[in-house]
């Protein structure tokens, strides 16, 4: 019942996406896409009702942004003194560096082809939904799942970007949902998740 009301969710999602029309975004998009040596073209969609960013898709990753993180953007803030006010909060912004890190997560997860775990995992999920300790596995799974990303995007930051990296991680504790869309990647977590990833 979690994965059909989810699925249906992802397609209200896919429905109302638009590709994206955000020019600096576009090309912060590409810039990463070479800097990781993707040579595939996953497309890049602003969508509503959501939280966060999410990749979707098996055989054909689509990235969708949550429009109210594109409308947060603006490209010539200098630092991040006032961390990424995803929710439009009066003085708040998100930067270009911190698109950048965004960016680089979604891809990482296409990168270790983290659809294919997922639909894996799902379907293990479903297969054992009576027994517990199938549905601890599957949360370990997820959270280590995104630690793995956020080593991979690390390797590629200079050291002095870290803390950086990491207050976008910390505003997207509050605002992200706590329940995953199945057979999609994004960052997420509960707040004591993204503390341990910290």
């Amino acid at each position: 019942l979690f994965v059909i009301k989810s699925i249906s969710r992802l397609n209200a999602i896919k429905k109302s996406a638009l590709p994206l029309q955000n020019k600096t975004i576009r090309v912060l998009y590409h810039n990463c896409l070479k800097e990781l040596n993707i040579k595939r073209n996953i497309p890049i969609y602003s969508a509503a009702f959501l939280k966060s960013p999410i990749i979707v898709g098996l055989f054909n990753p689509r990235i969708y942004l949550p429009i109210h993180l594109i409308s947060d953007f603006h490209a010539n803030d200098k630092g991040n003194a006032c961390p990424s006010g995803y929710e439009g909060m009066p003085g708040e912004r998100l930067n270009a560096a911190d698109m950048r890190y965004i960016l680089l997560h979604e891809l990482q997860h296409y990168r270790h082809k983290d659809a294919l775990a997922g639909f894996f995992m799902n379907f293990f999920g479903i297969l054992y939904w009576h027994n517990p300790c199938v549905w601890y596995a599957l949360k370990e799974m997820r959270n280590e799942r995104e630690v793995a990303c956020d080593t991979s995007v690390l390797k590629l930051l200079a050291e002095s970007d870290y803390a950086d990296y990491g207050n976008t991680l910390i505003n997207f504790a509050t605002k992200v949902s706590l329940t995953p869309f199945p057979f999609s990647s994004g960052i997420s977590g509960s707040m004591k998740q993204m503390q341990q990833r910290i």
